[in-house]
């Protein structure tokens, strides 16, 4: 691509199963080089910096011994995960420096647990050569500064979304029955679909109807489970996936959009998309949502993975008179796609001329 497109810079957006090596490459070739991390692929192998059954993770631990254990686990099945995920890192980290060693024959999984040792460390070190770092929010910058990241090539810069598509107006008054809510997203656990339907099991079907927009294929034993939990409740609906240019049409069918994610998610766009119809958000308080959602001002933040909290959450949407049209009144519209654009442009300018 460097000898025969001869690009004038280098954005990469993701590096998943192509490589920080490709830094090197462009590097080594003259070419300014970007990135945008749009989530914890750098840092984290799994993308998520999730430990196994859910628990929130700080990074790999000195010899990344807990991320050897997180793949073990997973091989292992939930019985077996579930005890060796209690193991201390550093129990794990000395496993992993006895597999390294030079005396252990070179076999596959050596080979991964070696790998997995220096990741982190191969890693910082390419994107230190990167001519600028986009974080799209703080929660990602502090990330990688806390790992070795260099602060003078970090730029904040939140992502813009397509503001030229016409909003369909909704009155959001909260007043009437039942209150229509959006759960638009990847239909897989972090997602946290789940946590909904547990908290809509203690409301009446007469006050919320519910429509899950969502591919059923993509993880299909979870979208089962779903399903289970949704039961013969004849106010949820699943709704499958729509055309991007369809997004403010879904937002002009609901009071509330509802993200339950139960890791710390990057700022879905579909935020942003909300609070441009003017949707209040009903959201997990993960520093990625929290940064642009504000509980009680533009939305309503409750714990992740709770059930209950998000159905109190729901419930003072019910109870509450004027709380949703107060929310809907004080959304504000996102950056622009082409605001965005225009920064990147302009970054991409200066490290050419």
């Amino acid at each position: 691509m460097l000898v025969e497109f001869k690009p004038d810079v280098v954005h990469f957006f993701h590096l998943n199963r192509l490589g920080t090596g490709l830094i090197d490459k462009a590097v080594a070739a003259g070419v300014p080089a970007f990135y945008t991390p749009t989530d914890f692929w750098s840092v984290c192998p799994t993308a998520q910096l999730l430990r196994c059954g859910g628990r929130a993770c700080a990074g790999p631990s000195p010899d990344a011994g807990n991320c050897a254990i997180h793949f073990a686990a997973n091989m292992l099945g939930d019985r077996v995960g579930k005890l060796i995920t209690a193991v201390p890192d550093v129990f794990s980290d000395y496993l992993v420096r006895i597999a390294r060693s030079p005396l252990m024959p070179s076999v596959s999984f050596v080979q991964e647990l070696r790998a997995l040792d220096g990741r982190l460390e191969r890693n910082v070190n390419r994107l230190n050569v990167l001519h600028r770092i986009f974080a799209p929010n703080k929660m990602i910058e502090e990330l990688l500064l806390r790992h070795g990241v260099r602060k003078d090539i970090l730029v904040r810069s939140p992502y813009g979304i397509n503001l030229d598509l016409a909003v369909v107006p909704r009155e959001r008054n909260g007043g009437t029955r039942p209150l229509r809510l959006g759960f638009i997203g990847t239909l897989a656990p972090h997602k946290g679909c789940h946590v909904l339907l547990q908290a809509l099991q203690g409301l009446s079907s007469s006050d919320i109807n519910l429509k899950i927009y969502g591919k059923q294929t993509d993880f299909p034993e979870y979208a089962a489970r779903l399903r289970q939990l949704a039961g013969d409740n004849a106010s949820v609906e699943f709704c499958g996936t729509f055309p991007n240019n369809e997004i403010f049409g879904v937002f002009g069918q609901l009071d509330a959009l509802v993200v339950p994610s139960v890791w710390n998610e990057n700022t879905p766009l579909v935020v942003y998309s909300a609070q441009a119809a003017g949707c209040p958000v009903v959201a997990s308080d993960v520093p990625g949502i929290a940064e642009v959602v504000a509980d009680g001002v533009d939305g309503l933040l409750f714990e992740p993975g709770s059930a209950s909290e998000l159905e109190r959450a729901l419930r003072r949407l019910l109870d509450c008179p004027g709380l949703l049209a107060g929310l809907a009144l004080n959304s504000k519209s996102p950056k622009s796609v082409s605001s965005y654009v225009d920064e990147l442009l302009d970054a991409w300018h200066s490290a050419v001329n």
